[in-house]
C-alpha cells in the first residue's frame, strides 16, 4: 500500500527537521529553506500492515506558496507545523488549511505543534493548538525536531488515521456501513 503526507506551514516552523527527525534519526546543524518542494520515501509497518510512505515537505515561505497547491493534490493526509515560539505561524493555520480546501479533500489533517523544547520562548500554550484543533476537527500533536520528543509518534498517529479512513472507504464501497468518527482530538480545556 503506498500513502502520501505533506507537510504545509510558514517558514521556519521546522517541517524539513521533523521529516528529517522521522526519517533519519538526523538534526539538521545548519538550516537552508525548502525552495518549491521535495520529497523522501520510507517504508514503515504498522499494526501489521506495510505502507510505503511519500513524505512531502513544501515551502512555507510566501514568494513559494502558490506553487504548493500542486504538492498536496492527491495527499492521503497533511500536517500543518506551526513554531511555538512564534504566534504568526500559529494565526496561519487557518490560513495553510484553507489552502489544503480549495485544492483537494484531505481527510486526514493534523495540526502540529514543533519546538516544544524551548519552552522559554514558548508564545504558544498546547491548550491553543489543542483547542483550534477540536474546534477545527483536526489531529494534535506536539514535537520538537531538535530532540525527538513526539516526532514518532505524530508519523504513527496520523498513518493510523489513513489506513482507518482507507478501511472505512473500502468498508463504505462494499456496503459494511459501520464508520467510525474520524479526527477528533479531546482537550483539556486549559484555555477556559
Amino acid at each position: 500500500m503506498n500513502g502520501k503526507i505533506v507537510l504545509l506551514g510558514n517558514a521556519g516552523s521546522g517541517k524539513t527537521s521533523i521529516i528529517l527527525r522521522y526519517v533519519s534519526d538526523s538534526v539538521m546543524e545548519s538550516y537552508s529553506p525548502t525552495l518549491g518542494a521535495s520529497y523522501i520515501s520510507k517504508d514503515v509497518s504498522i499494526d501489521g500492515q506495510s505502507l510505503k510512505l511519500s513524505i512531502w515537505d513544501t515551502a512555507g515561505s510566501e514568494n513559494y506558496r502558490s506553487l504548493t497547491p500542486m504538492y498536496y493534490r492527491n495527499a492521503d493526509a497533511a500536517i500543518i507545523v506551526y513554531d511555538v515560539t512564534d504566534t504568526q505561524s500559529f494565526n496561519s493555520v487557518r490560513s495553510w488549511l484553507n489552502d489544503i480546501n480549495e485544492v483537494t479533500q484531505i481527510n486526514t489533517i493534523m495540526i502540529c505543534a514543533n519546538k516544544i523544547d524551548l519552552i522559554e520562548s514558548r508564545a504558544v500554550e498546547t491548550c491553543e493548538g489543542s483547542e483550534l484543533a477540536e474546534y477545527l476537527g483536526l489531529l494534535y500533536g506536539e514535537t520538537s525536531a531538535k530532540n525527538g520528543t513526539g516526532v514518532k509518534h505524530i508519523f504513527e498517529s496520523i498513518i493510523r488515521h489513513m489506513l482507518q479512513g482507507q478501511l472505512v472507504e473500502r468498508n463504505e464501497r462494499s456496503g459494511s456501513g459501520e464508520v467510525q468518527v474520524l479526527n477528533k482530538q479531546e482537550t483539556n480545556g486549559c484555555c477556559a
